[in-house]
């Protein structure tokens, strides 16, 4: 009998251990896929979130002006020759970035991930329109899964 409960525990620990290899495998994936994205928390009052692409960490947006300054703060410069060159599509290695342009007086432009398009963020209500825009929604317990 003490043989099948140790065997049992043993069971039970390792079931436990799967699971949170696989709760975590779940939420990486999950960073992975959304990488990039604007998320609004459809059950908190649409609270927006970007994920960074860098670091697959979730970033509280806030109002208009908090989500211009933290799109200021997160981006990449780039040289006017480089933003020339991506045409109307940025290339898929900075799908989800966002772009400042160094040479012309650091404006931020939003790549899409979807489809790669550029959006240009002149001041706070773009940035705010970009979230209602292209956000997508996401329930707390999807969100939760994504560190901050």
């Amino acid at each position: 009998m003490k043989l099948f409960k140790h065997i049992a525990i043993m069971c039970a620990i390792g079931l436990a251990s799967l699971f949170v290899f696989v709760s975590l495998t779940n939420a990486a994936g999950l960073a992975d896929r959304l990488s990039g994205r604007i998320l609004l928390q459809v059950e908190n009052h649409g609270e927006a979130w970007y994920i960074s692409p860098d670091t697959g960490k979730r970033h509280y947006m806030g109002g208009a002006e908090d989500a211009y300054q933290l799109m200021r703060r997160l981006g990449l410069g780039v040289s006017n020759a480089d933003f020339a060159s991506f045409g109307d599509k940025a290339p898929q290695r900075l799908a989800g970035k966002i772009l400042l342009k160094v040479e012309d007086q650091g404006k931020a432009f939003y790549v899409n991930p979807s489809d790669l398009s550029l959006h240009y963020l002149a001041n706070g209500a773009d940035a705010y329109q970009l979230m209602r825009d292209l956000g997508l929604g996401v329930k707390n317990t999807d969100l939760d899964q994504i560190p901050v």
